[in-house]
């Protein structure tokens, strides 16, 4: 899978988590701070891309995601994507 599809999934999940539009979605926004997200709500988001992906975050991991690019970084590192 490539990074694009990565990332057009990941930003599905953080619109839906965070019911915000694809606008304020940038791969720099940080999950927290720029989106507003809780902590609660970046584990539901990476628990979702566990599932879509079919991979396992570790928590270690999860503490070092801040961003969108973050994420889909983490996600593409799992699976293998460019």
């Amino acid at each position: 899978m490539d990074r694009e599809t990565v990332r057009i999934k990941i930003v599905n999940i953080v619109r839906g988590q965070l019911d915000i539009g694809w606008e304020k979605i940038k791969p720099t926004s940080n999950l927290r701070t720029s989106l507003g997200a809780d902590t609660l709500d970046v584990i539901e988001m990476v628990m979702d891309a566990e599932e879509i992906f079919g991979v396992d975050v570790e928590l270690e991991e999860l503490k070092e995601v801040n961003t969108v690019s973050d994420l889909c970084d983490l996600i593409c590192n799992k699976i293998g994507g460019t």
